[in-house]
């Protein structure tokens, strides 16, 4: 299976892919997720409740649901049969976001005070 010399493209070539595109995945959707939780519970707004109340409403929604439409997206963006196509969906996720809010509303005020105390910002 891995040394086979009538295969199209070899075994060893598509698992490195899988875990390429799995690692940058990944770091990019924690990465925009550390910063939408961040802004989602350090930035006051007065919309900030809908807000919250529509990326758990997307959560709803079944993977498959959307798939035609990135799909599109991707496709109009010209980038069909590349390895970014694969990033892209991946990357803003409501639970992971949602999960880093709760993550930064669970800090102590008082280490908050602490940090700036110690000339700190948010």
């Amino acid at each position: 299976m891995f040394n086979n010399p009538n295969a199209k493209i070899s075994i060893g070539s598509a698992i490195g892919s899988s875990f390429l595109i799995a690692i940058i995945s990944t770091i990019v959707q924690i990465f925009v997720s550390l910063l939408g939780g961040f802004g989602l519970s350090y930035i006051n707004s007065r919309y900030k409740e809908v807000f919250i109340m529509i990326i758990l409403a997307t959560m709803m929604l079944p993977g498959e649901a959307l798939l035609i439409g990135q799909y599109m997206i991707i496709t109009d963006l010209q980038l069909k049969n590349t390895l970014i196509a694969l990033i892209i969906p991946f990357i803003g996720n409501a639970f992971t976001i949602y999960m880093f809010k709760n993550a930064f509303d669970s800090i102590n005020d008082s280490v908050k005070k602490a940090a700036k105390v110690d000339g700190l910002s948010n």
